[in-house]
């Protein structure tokens, strides 16, 4: 039944998502607000769930009710360092996860957008990709692909998160990794922690 009430969570979560975007699409039609997010999300597909985001500034234009609709940070977090084998340590956000109440430690989708602090890219688009065990479910796996980035060498980065579900039915990371795709003519072309040039 828990697994049922998640599903329904990510379901109405991008669906809100989706609401929230459309309302401000009629005004960004006509005058684009100076800061805005716009989200977009695909119909979740068996135990898999997508959001696909693309950015632009985020304060909105004089006398507009534009909101921001990318799933934000909610704490005052900050992405902890890559290292250069491609690993991200996890432990102080796990702390972090320990002592909240919040609601988004419910969310293995929402506990990673805080944990990498998704809306602190300067990508052209980021898209989110949810997939839990459909067994067990008490596993999640979050891959967070930020594409086009304004960089000379590092064309986008990759992300992958796996989690685990308590018996709070709160999650935790177990790990999580980075790597890097290069410009074209700047490097290798497959996603890994090797440095661009």
């Amino acid at each position: 039944m828990s697994d049922m009430v998640r599903r329904i969570d990510v379901v109405l979560f991008l669906a809100t998502l989706a609401i929230v975007s459309e309302g401000c699409s009629s005004s960004a039609k006509t005058a684009a607000p100076a800061n805005t997010t716009t989200t977009s999300s695909t119909k979740p597909i068996s135990t898999s769930a997508s959001v696909r985001t693309s950015t632009t500034p985020s304060t909105p234009a004089p006398g507009s009710s534009a909101r921001t609709t990318t799933p934000g940070p909610q704490t005052s977090w900050t992405r902890p360092s890559l290292r250069p084998d491609g690993t991200i340590p996890v432990a102080a956000f796990n702390a972090l996860l320990e002592t909240s109440l919040a609601a988004w430690a419910r969310s293995p989708l929402r506990a990673s957008v805080e944990f990498l602090r998704v809306d602190d890219t300067n990508a052209f688009t980021t898209t989110v990709r949810v997939t839990t065990n459909p067994d067990a479910r008490a596993q999640a796996d979050v891959v967070v692909t930020a594409d086009g980035l304004p960089d000379d060498s590092v064309h986008a980065t990759r992300f992958a998160v796996h989690l685990t579900r308590r018996g709070d039915e709160t999650w935790r990371l177990t790990s999580a990794r980075w790597s890097q795709q290069c410009q074209p003519n700047r490097g290798h072309q497959d996603f890994t922690p090797e440095l661009c040039v």
